[in-house]
């Protein structure tokens, strides 16, 4: 029970980064398609300085990847940010507004991290430039293909005002996004829907994304073991005998205060590695319960 609701919170709450508020990032907030909208090769959602990125192969298979920048800095009208390679090496972007499109240009990759604050403010002029267009939606088959993800992201957009300032409002929002019904208790399938969500969340951001295969084979496990993982969630905690978990029933034991302050703390704290270790432990455990896997 605490693990899941630690991974709850952390995957919620750390998108309380101090770039919320930042005029570049707030400007970047949305989606974006390359070459266009409507049959792009590459698409994002950007969300403060958390991108979810969708791009296609040569056989229109697509990848996606969620990514956080390991640091970020402004020079001028450029957004410098460091982000790690699958190989392990460094490379840094600047990204601009060109009109209305969004530029981005990509330096070399380094073997060891850098200090932005060492580099220029603007890119060399050699450097190749990937410009995207601002577009309204993603593609309609997106929110079949990948609903999961874009919920994430939704509630990251949702959190961005609520987990700044106040450990009680980002509680109340992340059970209040958990609350499908609204009826302030969540029911089985409620939690389902969160481990889901997670499941996505924790393989996308794996080193060097994730295919269309990963990310499908991962929610058949989750979709198979989450029915029984949230059953055994809700009767750990379930003292009324309703069949379902309201917020008090969850922290009875630990103090809402004390959540609140876990909530505010794992902002600061979390990284998308420690979420892929957690929902790993979660699924190894699940494999292990008797008859799940049976015949």
């Amino acid at each position: 029970m605490r693990r899941l609701f630690v991974l709850v919170a952390s995957l919620s709450s750390f998108v309380t980064c101090t770039s919320w508020g930042d005029p570049f990032y707030d400007k970047q907030n949305g989606v974006w398609g390359s070459p266009g909208c409507a049959a792009g090769t590459f698409y994002q959602i950007a969300t403060g300085d958390l991108y979810l990125n969708f791009i296609a192969d040569n056989a229109g298979a697509w990848k996606v990847a969620l990514q956080k920048p390991d640091a970020h800095r402004t020079g001028g009208q450029y957004l410098l940010e460091q982000f790690k390679n699958a190989d392990g090496t460094y490379g840094v972007s600047y990204t601009w507004f060109d009109g209305a499109d969004l530029a981005t240009a990509t330096s070399t990759s380094s073997s060891i991290e850098v200090d932005l604050n060492d580099l220029p403010d603007a890119p060399d002029e050699g450097l190749p430039v990937f410009r995207s267009q601002r577009c309204s939606q993603l593609p309609a088959k997106f929110y079949l293909w990948f609903a999961e993800g874009i919920r994430f992201m939704q509630l990251t957009a949702v959190l961005q005002s609520k987990c700044t300032t106040s450990g009680s409002d980002c509680l109340e929002s992340v059970f209040e996004f958990a609350d499908v019904s609204g009826d302030k208790r969540l029911s089985v399938a409620e939690i389902c829907r969160m481990i889901r969500i997670l499941t996505f969340a924790a393989v996308a951001s794996n080193p060097g994304g994730a295919t269309e295969q990963d990310i499908d084979g991962a929610e058949a496990l989750a979709t198979l073991f989450a029915p029984a993982l949230a059953s055994a969630i809700i009767s750990g905690s379930d003292y009324n005998g309703d069949g379902q978990l309201s917020l008090d029933e969850i922290f009875y034991d630990r103090g809402v205060t004390s959540a609140q302050a876990g909530m505010m703390e794992a902002a600061h704290n979390f990284s998308l590695d420690a979420a892929s270790k957690i929902m790993g432990t979660i699924f190894k455990g699940a494999s292990k319960l008797p008859g799940l896997l049976g015949p």
